[in-house]
């Protein structure tokens, strides 16, 4: 916690160049409805849920 607030960190493995994109898998629930990631990355599963 800070200043007694939840707060998320993101650790990366590498460096990450200034204007680099990234992305960060929310993991939501698995839906029926999909809703389409449009990131264009070939390692991208291609939803958000």
């Amino acid at each position: 916690m800070v200043e007694s607030k939840k707060k998320i960190v993101i650790y990366s493995k590498r460096d990450i160049n200034v204007m680099e994109e990234i992305t960060y898998d929310y993991k939501f629930p698995y839906e029926e409805d999909k809703i389409p990631c449009q990131c264009g990355s070939s390692s991208c599963r291609g939803t958000l849920n």
